[in-house]
């Protein structure tokens, strides 16, 4: 499928972004689930795919975006899907390719498939032009095809990264260059991260991007006056959701080492957040459960606007 046929399935009026977003009940009574694949087994099996993913658009030269919108449509996959009916590397590969056309960076087929080789089979030769490498082919864009039917054709998808940066920027004349360069790059990592979880089912983008910089401002403990005032409630963010995708990532950072062999050659994207996270872990869990009694202020308490 060209470029252009799917800019016209993005814009088309059937488009509804909100059929993407599902409550913690909903994404725990998954496919999967159904099949007899526990929840933290289903997790785990997440993560690791999403370390494929980054590896293999890393090993691409594929942007960020790229990434990050994979990440999204494998989410969504096996949202509706179970992991018992398709291998999620296959998939997994075929969001890559797919992705890779949407945000207009596209991969080659046979650059995609030898990359996937290499990660996922590293003993094996390269391939010809062969029998092998047309029926990986063939493969590669049956499941691209099943992966735009069960998406509905539905491929927009908004990151937190635009936000988050405008966030940070709102916040200049509260944060020193230095303090504001730290955050925003911590906080770009932990929006990274969120990808290893399901918080890009459960909540909206702003709130992730919320909940990356509330984890970046107290987990770097930088004294400012945003520690002592509700900020989030100006970018329409209330705290309750904060809270539970904090507690997605936390989650996620506590276990990391039952995945974290997985995909290690792409752990850059990575590193900068996981390493003080997973040693802080319980810090920041009872900075979030204190914020209010600690900060003495009140979660829907009137917010400065930034100067």
């Amino acid at each position: 499928m060209e470029s252009g046929s799917l800019q016209t399935v993005c814009c088309s009026p059937s488009f509804n972004p909100g059929r993407w977003f599902f409550s913690e009940q909903q994404v725990a009574d998954s496919p999967s689930r159904k099949f007899g694949i526990s929840g933290p087994e289903e997790s785990v099996l997440r993560a690791k795919v999403i370390r494929y993913i980054r590896e293999a658009s890393i090993k691409l030269r594929l942007p960020q975006v790229v990434i990050a919108t994979a990440s999204v449509y494998f989410h969504r996959f096996f949202s509706r899907r179970s992991f018992t009916q398709f291998n999620g590397n296959i998939i997994a590969t075929a969001c890559i390719f797919l992705a890779s056309k949407v945000e207009e960076a596209s991969a080659r087929s046979r650059d995609v498939i030898n990359v996937a080789r290499r990660i996922l089979t590293p003993n094996e030769a390269l391939l010809d032009v062969d029998q092998g490498y047309w029926e990986l082919k063939d493969q590669l864009i049956a499941a691209e095809q099943t992966l735009l039917r069960v998406l509905g054709y539905n491929l927009v998808v908004t990151h937190p990264y635009k936000l988050l940066c405008t966030y940070v920027q709102s916040f200049r004349s509260e944060l020193s260059p230095a303090q504001t360069t730290r955050v925003a790059q911590f906080a770009w990592n932990v929006v990274n991260d969120s990808f290893l979880t399901t918080a890009c089912l459960t909540h909206r983008p702003h709130v992730v991007a919320c909940a990356a910089l509330f984890f970046s401002l107290r987990l770097l403990e930088i004294d400012c006056i945003l520690l002592r005032t509700p900020w989030w409630l100006q970018f329409d963010a209330r705290f309750p959701d904060i809270e539970t995708a904090l507690a997605l990532l936390l989650d996620m950072y506590e276990n990391m080492s039952e995945f974290d062999a997985v995909g290690s050659t792409s752990a850059s994207t990575t590193t900068s957040s996981s390493s003080s996270v997973s040693s802080s872990s319980s810090m920041v869990t009872t900075t979030v459960a204190s914020l209010v009694s600690d900060a003495d202020v009140s979660p829907t308490a009137p917010v400065p606007v930034p100067r």
